[in-house]
């Protein structure tokens, strides 16, 4: 059985080795937010502020005028304190239940190859539910027949292809509504 990476929606990962299936976590890869407070904390100090890190990686300060806690994700973080913020889509920060500490994967665009774990792995890809319309005016839309069923998954930088079944020759306008889940 070869070795599979799937990414899945709201940042879930299945990653098979052989015959074991190993969840997690991904995102894509940016400066932590323990890497942004040490920036802050080098650059100002402590001063009047006391930054920490939550539990969701935001960054966390009370604010003395108000009582209340003030939330910034690391990208405002950095934005707000002018500090270095990288986030590279090329690379994502796995956690998978299991293993210590995050696996980095690196997407070579020239090979279309992810290397996770010292391994090179073709990325695969869930397919979302969607919606086609199909309208002569684009007032009235009525559902789209297709040919084929939607795939399920597809292979990265692969397309999806669907082909419609047209009885008519007219012009017709086509959307299509990607449901969210």
């Amino acid at each position: 059985m070869p070795h599979l990476i799937h990414f899945r929606d709201k940042g879930n990962v299945t990653w098979r080795q052989t015959d074991v299936v190993f969840a997690g976590l991904y995102k894509i890869h940016e400066t932590s937010a323990q890497d942004l407070l040490d920036q802050y904390t080098e650059k100002h100090g402590f001063g009047f502020s006391w930054w920490n890190v939550d539990k969701n990686q935001n960054l966390k300060s009370l604010n003395e005028q108000t009582g209340k806690n003030e939330y910034l994700t690391p990208k405002e973080f950095a934005d707000k304190f002018n500090l270095n913020y990288e986030q590279d889509y090329n690379k994502i920060q796995a956690l998978i239940t299991g293993f210590q500490g995050e696996i980095n994967g690196v997407y070579n665009p020239e090979n279309d190859l992810l290397n996770f774990s010292d391994e090179d792995y073709v990325p695969i890809f869930s397919v979302p539910k969607f919606i086609m319309e199909q309208s002569k005016d684009l007032r009235k839309w009525t559902k789209v027949q297709l040919a084929d069923p939607i795939p399920e998954n597809y292979l990265w930088p692969e397309v999806i292809k669907i082909e419609i079944k047209k009885y008519n020759k007219e012009n017709t306008f086509y959307r299509v509504t990607i449901k969210e889940e």
